[in-house]
């Protein structure tokens, strides 16, 4: 085994691109974050980071599963077209779903 460490840098977003912060929760499902990935890749949004972890619900005992995601929106994506995008394949997939502005 051979372990590589190096420190990086946060990267910035760029002079014009936006960073928004997406979370998600949902029933564990096959293709959650694929389909996310192909819906902000089709529209030129980079994806930053992302990160996943599954837990069982508390009272009832199902499978969750939650994704965080850093996302940097080029300034010329009109939001609240992606918002509404956004909300309606978060409905097809039933994916309980917030997408905001990261806050300085």
């Amino acid at each position: 085994m051979s372990v590589s460490i190096r420190q990086t840098n946060a990267k910035s977003p760029g002079g014009d691109r936006m960073p928004y912060a997406v979370d998600i929760v949902s029933l564990d499902q096959k293709g959650i974050v694929f389909s996310l990935a192909d819906f902000f890749a089709s529209r030129d949004i980079e994806i930053a980071d992302v990160a996943t972890r599954s837990y069982a619900a508390a009272h009832t005992g199902s499978t969750m599963f939650a994704v965080q995601m850093a996302i940097n929106v080029p300034a010329n994506i009109h939001i609240a077209q992606l918002r509404e995008d956004f909300l309606e394949i978060c409905d097809r997939l039933n994916l309980d779903a917030i997408l905001e502005p990261v806050k300085p």
